[in-house]
């Protein structure tokens, strides 16, 4: 099955029952779940997804999804105004693990897998641009996160937040999940980009924050600086 997962969607989330049994060496136990989740696989397999041979000059997309049992990727490609699937990688997540590494572990792997000895030489001393947005109102909590790197490379990341939060929070928030993203895409060279100046003020150092759940943020924010060899964070027009 794990041999299979290059050519079956979602993969991990479909045999997550049966690779939990079967992790379970003292009690194997083949439950109704199990059984259920093995006929949907074979079920799927009698009329699996065509897998497409990748266009020379066309560039490639990677999706992916992260749910409580694993992480699912796929790689397309635009063909005939149509997305076609390359192939696709499914992982079963053991026990409860942060899904943001987990998310830039993904970016960092699939990157490192095709690139070349030259090209991780040229991309230690590019420095990569970081832009962050965080909004705040009466829908929910969000931010937008913008990471470009060498060779027209371009990761972006919508998330939403499940608290509540003012605009300094997300704002912050923000701007932390992208230093995340870059710290797990081993970048050593990072430009941010806040719209905020009451982010990037206290960052710079130009304004102290008083407040004490600001200063926390402050504080995190400092402690990921060390992250990275060059690192700098100004402020850009909204």
């Amino acid at each position: 099955m794990a041999a299979l997962f290059r050519f079956v969607s979602a993969g991990g989330d479909k045999g997550y029952p049966y690779f939990q049994c079967l992790r379970r060496n003292n009690k194997l136990i083949w439950t109704r779940e199990c059984e259920e989740a093995f006929l949907k696989l074979k079920e799927y397999l009698t009329s699996p997804i065509v897998l497409c041979k990748p266009q020379l000059g066309t560039p490639l997309r990677l999706y992916f999804v992260v749910t409580e049992q694993a992480i699912s990727s796929v790689l397309v490609q635009e063909q005939d105004q149509v997305q076609k699937p390359i192939y696709f990688v499914s992982k079963v997540l053991q026990g409860p693990k942060p899904r943001g590494p987990i998310k830039g572990q993904v970016y960092a792997d699939f990157v490192v897998e095709l690139s070349s000895a030259d090209a991780h030489q040229e991309e230690a001393n590019f420095r990569w641009v970081l832009s962050v947005d965080g909004t705040s109102n009466q829908q929910g909590n969000g931010a937008g996160v913008i990471l470009e790197g060498p060779n027209g490379l371009l990761i972006e990341q919508a998330l939403r937040f499940v608290f509540k939060a003012n605009n300094n929070q997300v704002e912050y928030e923000a701007l932390i999940a992208g230093m995340l993203l870059a710290k797990e895409m081993g970048v050593q060279r990072l430009l941010a980009k806040s719209d905020s100046l009451l982010v990037t003020d206290p960052v710079t150092g130009e304004y102290q924050a008083k407040d004490p759940q600001m200063a926390a943020y402050l504080g995190y924010v400092q402690i990921l600086k060390g992250s990275f060899a060059v690192f700098e964070l100004v402020h850009v027009p909204r």
